[in-house]
């Protein structure tokens, strides 16, 4: 008895799950992950930029991907994500085009308030930031973008680096934990 009372609970778990418009795109995104190669990012592209705020010609999601909050995500023409790119597009996030997304990149739009020491943190509620990331810019392998960061036109993020509530200066590369400035390329 118990057990079809613990399938009963699971079902309606389920149900209110897909009833929530965000949990059926996490759920589909994860479903369009498994696709591999060239099928599986036309299949990916095609079927995912249909909830997004805006999609750019020709861009495209070549590997896995995890977007929350899609209503809010704004990607440009020409824009490539790797595989196992991370969006929490709650706070807005815009993306330039001609832009490129190494693996396992993550982008965050909100960050949870702390400032009440005697309050449990997940009860304190978010802040919402907005991040922008410019055109030609190179987002390299396991870069962490955080909440309010801007990134300007054809700057290169380093492989790892953790760019925080910053405004990149255009043509800037960047390293690090904390992202700082290594050098810089042209500009058009």
């Amino acid at each position: 008895m118990s057990c079809l009372k613990g399938i009963k609970t699971f079902a309606g778990l389920l149900k209110d799950d897909f009833a929530n418009p965000s949990q059926r795109f996490l759920c589909l995104c994860k479903l369009l992950s498994v696709l591999p190669g060239s099928a599986g990012a036309y299949l990916r592209t095609s079927i995912l930029h249909r909830s997004l705020a805006s999609f750019g010609e020709n861009s495209s999601f070549l590997g896995s991907v995890r977007i929350i909050r899609p209503e809010n995500l704004h990607i440009g023409k020409n824009v490539l994500f790797n595989e196992d790119v991370y969006i929490q597009s709650s706070g807005g996030v815009t993306i330039g085009d001609y832009s490129v997304f190494g693996p396992s990149v993550k982008i965050w739009s909100l960050n949870h308030i702390f400032s009440d020491p005697n309050t449990w943190i997940p009860e304190q509620g978010y802040e919402y930031l907005p991040v922008h990331i410019g055109k030609h810019v190179w987002i390299g392998a396991n870069v962490f973008i955080m909440p309010g960061a801007e990134i300007g036109d054809y700057s290169i993020i380093s492989a790892g680096s953790v760019i925080g509530k910053k405004k990149v200066r255009p043509g800037s590369i960047l390293a690090g934990n904390p992202a700082r400035k290594v050098g810089t390329r042209p500009t058009v």
